[in-house]
């Protein structure tokens, strides 16, 4: 069965994980995805907390299903080969520092005269243009430019972190998607374009829910912790046998309170005034959040998940 992305061949230019990410989902779409690495270290991500025999596993989980090739792109005989592999190819994926390709001559408007049909596509901190454009940028400088540390953690910490990678692989995605759009627009006009995404509008986007708040009441949304709005049962509950992450989410919407009262077995609460509404749930979560962490802390996660 030929599948989606067949017959598409991409050079992949990329290191550590964001471009990674972006091009080993292509690939894992049928795209023939060429590994382009400079000779001597090849990509950062091979050594980064590296086994003790080969590539890292890093490495490895974010480069599966793509070829090899290595070339100097410092001497003429490396960009001469590599221009006639832009000749023959559909994309061309990079994340360097801003400028790099440029610098080697081997921008988008070079390469674009030599395959008109070429799709460039580009990962940047902050973008190629505006104030930041010659920062550079990481998972977590990507993750504290674009919101998502001011709204993760709890109310009386510092902003944090978040170990999903929605800075690098997020961002990856992001570039993925826009790479099939101009697959699609090539289909209509024959024509490649160069096609940008930064770390920092990825993270932005992802957190438009939390942006929409902040823009509805003029300032920054105060950290919840767990608690997911105002909606109770809606955080976390502890389990047996009481380890680090034995735990449930437990998330009841007002639909589904009475139902949730018959799982618990407290039936009884459905009368009891100060659970009665959303709200009235809300102002005694205190009380409610400790109902149901007595009811959680006899079973297992698994059992509470089952019930």
């Amino acid at each position: 069965m030929e599948r989606s992305l067949g017959g598409i061949r991409i050079i992949d230019m990329t290191h550590n994980q964001a471009g990674p990410a972006c091009t080993q989902i292509l690939a894992f779409l049928g795209a023939d995805v060429i590994k382009l690495e400079e000779p001597k270290d090849g990509d950062a991500a091979r050594r980064n907390m590296a086994d003790e025999h080969g590539d890292s596993l890093f490495f490895l989980v974010l480069n599966a299903n793509k070829r090899s090739l290595t070339l100097n792109l410092k001497t003429d005989d490396g960009k001469r080969l590599f221009k006639q592999l832009v000749a023959e190819s559909d994309v061309l994926v990079e994340n360097f520092s801003p400028g790099a390709l440029d610098r080697l001559g081997l921008g988008y408007e070079t390469l674009k005269e030599i395959n008109s049909g070429l799709i460039y596509a580009t990962i940047k901190g902050f973008g190629t243009f505006g104030p930041y454009s010659k920062f550079k940028s990481f998972e977590p400088i990507a993750q504290a430019m674009g919101g998502a540390m001011s709204v993760t953690g709890f109310p009386d910490g510092p902003p944090t972190y978040v170990w999903p990678s929605i800075g690098d692989s997020g961002t990856g995605m992001h570039l993925a998607i826009g790479i099939l759009a101009a697959l699609q627009q090539r289909h209509e006009d024959g024509l490649g374009q160069h096609v940008e995404v930064s770390m920092q509008d990825a993270v932005v986007n992802l957190c438009r829910v939390s942006l929409r708040d902040h823009q509805r009441a003029g300032h920054a949304m105060p950290r919840q912790g767990n608690q997911l709005g105002r909606n109770v049962p809606g955080t976390t509950y502890p389990c047996q046998p009481g380890g680090a992450n034995d735990y449930v989410y437990i998330f009841a919407q007002p639909q589904m309170w009475l139902a949730f009262l018959e799982v618990i077995d407290l039936p009884e609460l459905a009368e009891d005034d100060r659970f009665a509404t959303l709200e009235a749930r809300w102002e005694n979560r205190e009380a409610l959040d400790t109902i149901v962490a007595a009811w959680t802390s006899k079973r297992d996660k698994h059992e509470v998940m089952r019930a």
